[in-house]
């Protein structure tokens, strides 16, 4: 099993640098574009690290063609990583911030950790679901997946044990 997979990786990666695999529409906008995206995110951060460019920040820098930039292959709302949607809206100053909250929510669960139900998996299922999604994708952009780590975080400062 092992020699399959190392077989079917050792081909990935020939392909990913194959330029004719690289223009294939599954990978190219799954995995191509996601690094181009990047790649401005850092244009972006090198002018406007310490507070960002606001909310939508990163929208409207492609809108308003900000960095002269016409290797996009196609516009996107958010930059498909959480990290760099915070640090393009607010910055280091606000990114830091809201990282400490979430550092102080995650420490006054642990903490309370031994009185949690069982009930609690699901919340921090869904936590960490979506927080290792949101490092490709907009999960802390998108309302709907917003709105259910916003209730998994509540249910789980809340939870405590009835016994």
């Amino acid at each position: 099993m092992a020699v399959v997979i190392n077989e079917l990786s050792t081909i990935l990666i020939q392909h990913l640098i194959n330029e004719d695999f690289v223009s294939h529409k599954i990978i190219r906008y799954t995995v191509w574009d996601r690094l181009e995206l990047w790649k401005y995110c850092t244009i972006i951060l090198k002018d406007n690290l310490l507070f960002g460019l606001g909310p939508q920040g990163y929208t409207w820098s492609l809108l308003n063609n900000l960095y002269n930039i016409d290797k996009i292959t196609h516009l996107n709302v958010h930059p498909h990583n959480f990290i760099f949607q915070f640090l393009i809206d607010w910055g280091l100053a606000g990114t830091i911030l809201v990282f400490v909250l979430i550092f102080r929510l995650l420490l006054r669960i642990r903490n309370s950790f031994a009185y949690l139900k069982d009930t609690s998996i699901i919340p921090i299922a869904n936590i960490v679901g979506l927080t290792a999604h949101g490092f490709v994708d907009g999960t802390y952009f998108n309302p709907v997946t917003v709105f259910y780590l916003l209730i998994s975080y509540a249910l789980l400062s809340a939870t405590k044990s009835t016994k």
